[in-house]
C-alpha cells in the first residue's frame, strides 16, 4: 500500500522510489489515511505545492512527511508569515526550495536568526522577508559559526560599508552563504597582493574558474586551502554540529500511533 501511495498519489518516480525510502525509512511505519495523506493534502491545498512537483519535492527530502501538520508544518508557516515576512502564497514556493528549513526549530535555529539579521545587520522586517522568499537558506545559517564572522571580517578587514552589505543582501542573498576561508578570505587576499578592489558581488559571485583565471595569473582552481572543521562542520543548523543550534526532527512513532 505504501508503494503504490508513494507513486500514484506522491508521485515519486519508480526509478527514486528505493532511494527514497533508504533515506527515510520510518515513512513506511506511519499510517496512510492518518498521518501521510493529510501532510500531501496540507502540503497541496494550503502551501499550494502544485501535485506535478509533490514527487521531486519528497524523493529529495521524504523527511518532510515525518513532520506534523498541526505541530510542526502549520505553526511554522504561521512564523513564516507573520514574524518573518513571507507572503502567504510564497511559503510553499519557500519550502520547496528549502525543504530543510521545515526541521529547524523556530526558538532555537529561525528566531535567533532573523533577529541577527533585523538588529545585527540592520535588515527592516520586509527586507529579511523578501531575503528568505528569495534565498531560504540564509536562515539555516549559523550565527556563530557562520553569519557574523562573515559580516565582521566583511566591515572589519574588506572595509565593505553596512549599507552596501544590506543592499547586497537584498539584491543576492546566497554571497553570504559562501564561505568564509574557503572563498571569501582567499580572494580578499589575492586581490590586495595585486593592490586590486572589486565590489562584494564582482569578487564573491564568479566561479573559482572565472575568478582566478582572470585575476589569478590565468589558475584555474582556487590554491589549496586548509579546511578549517570548528567552522565548516556547522555552517547550517541541519548539519548537526553539536555546537549548533539542535534541529527539531520530527520522531517516527509506531505504525499505529500520530506524530510528533
Amino acid at each position: 500500500m505504501h508503494i503504490d501511495f508513494l507513486v500514484k498519489e506522491v508521485g515519486i518516480p519508480k526509478s527514486r522510489l528505493g532511494k527514497t525510502i533508504a533515506s527515510f525509512p520510518h515513512i513506511l511505519a506511519y499510517k496512510i489515511k492518518d498521518n501521510l495523506r493529510p501532510t500531501v493534502a496540507y502540503l497541496h491545498g494550503e502551501l499550494g505545492i502544485p501535485r506535478e512537483r509533490m514527487g521531486k519535492l519528497v524523493s529529495t527530502h521524504p523527511q518532510i512527511l515525518g513532520y506534523s501538520v498541526e505541530t510542526k508544518l502549520r505553526p511554522m508557516a504561521k512564523y513564516l508569515i507573520e514574524e518573518v515576512g513571507i507572503p502567504k502564497e510564497k511559503i510553499g514556493v519557500v519550502v520547496e526550495k528549502c525543504p530543510k528549513i521545515v526541521g529547524c526549530s523556530v526558538d532555537r535555529n529561525l528566531r535567533p536568526t532573523v533577529g541577527f539579521l533585523l538588529e545585527e545587520v540592520g535588515l527592516t522586517r520586509a527586507q529579511v522577508g523578501a531575503i528568505v522568499t528569495k534565498y531560504p537558506s540564509l536562515l539555516g545559517l549559523s550565527i556563530e559559526h557562520n553569519l557574523r564572522p562573515k559580516i565582521h571580517y566583511l566591515v572589519r578587514e574588506i572595509k565593505v560599508d553596512e549599507e552596501v552589505i544590506r543592499q547586497q543582501l537584498v539584491s543576492s542573498p546566497q554571497l553570504l552563504a559562501y564561505s568564509l576561508e574557503q572563498r571569501i578570505k582567499p580572494r580578499h587576499r589575492l586581490l590586495i597582493g595585486k593592490g586590486l578592489k572589486l565590489g562584494l558581488h564582482s569578487m564573491l559571485a564568479p566561479t573559482d574558474n572565472m575568478f582566478y583565471r582572470r585575476y589569478g595569473d590565468g589558475k584555474k582552481h582556487t590554491p589549496a586551502i586548509k579546511k578549517v572543521t570548528a567552522i565548516s562542520g556547522g555552517n547550517y543548523y541541519w548539519q548537526k554540529d553539536p555546537q549548533a543550534s539542535p534541529v527539531m526532527n520530527a520522531i517516527p512513532l509506531a505504525a499505529d500511533s500520530g506524530r510528533a
